[in-house]
């Protein structure tokens, strides 16, 4: 793993086994396998990176266009956020767990 260094360009995770590979990336997967012969085979699929704000706004307004919004905008799910930004802050860097 390596977060915005001199070689690396953000964030990246990486499984290698006897079989192969797989390298995710916030662009894309890619997989490298070995085939019959014994050559290496790379398949890759880019996703275009997104913090999903556009995808939450098109849902808000499409919500408010219909007059109705989406349970994800609702007060008891804005209050479970809370509760996870008010138990990150207040946990002092200790794991607890809770729902």
């Amino acid at each position: 793993m390596s977060f915005m260094t001199e070689f690396k360009g953000g964030f990246e995770f990486e499984i290698i086994t006897e079989n192969g590979s797989v390298i995710f990336t916030p662009l894309g997967v890619e997989v490298t396998t070995k085939d019959e012969n014994g050559e290496k085979k790379t398949e890759r699929t880019d996703y275009t990176f997104s913090y999903g704000i556009d995808i939450v706004v098109a849902l808000f307004a499409k919500g408010v266009s219909e007059g109705k919004l989406a349970e994800a905008f609702s007060l008891d799910e804005a209050m479970a956020d809370l509760e996870v930004v008010e138990a990150l802050l207040k946990s002092e860097g200790q794991l607890r767990s809770f729902s």
